[in-house]
């Protein structure tokens, strides 16, 4: 379980098939590798309401090419930005995988299987209520 606050990831993230993480407020910033969850990982994730990282669940540095795969489980909850600008990233759905809020930013996306997403993630920067949007 992570508390509110910015972690640094300066390698990769690996989730394997029985891991559990667990954060409200949380920002991921993956400097030089990519983010890997198994689909057996039980993961619920929400982004920080209010401060620099307003909205921000993960976030890849700019230039960073790494592929990155979230693969949903049996409980998976991400609500916030997923922002992978230089790489491809895949999005697989599960049986109840839900992004409550969440915006997608990638280079190229794979959205395959039962991926749901009910509403864009609202930041500091958008201020978008609601709705689903796809920028190409």
């Amino acid at each position: 379980t992570r508390n509110p606050g910015l972690y640094i990831v300066t390698g990769s993230i690996s989730l394997g098939g029985q891991t559990t993480l667990n954060g409200s407020g949380v920002t991921l910033y993956i400097q030089n590798g990519g983010v890997s969850m198994a689909g057996g990982a039980t993961v619920n994730l929400t982004a920080p309401s209010a401060g620099t990282w307003q909205g921000i669940l993960m976030y890849q540095r700019r230039g960073n090419t790494t592929e990155s795969t979230l693969v949903g489980g049996t409980g998976q909850s991400m609500s916030g930005v997923l922002y992978f600008p230089s790489a491809h990233l895949n999005y697989t759905g599960g049986s109840t995988v839900s992004a409550l809020a969440t915006t997608i930013v990638a280079d190229t996306v794979t959205i395959v299987g039962n991926s749901y997403i009910s509403a864009a993630a609202t930041t500091a920067y958008t201020g978008i209520t609601g709705g689903v949007f796809l920028i190409e």
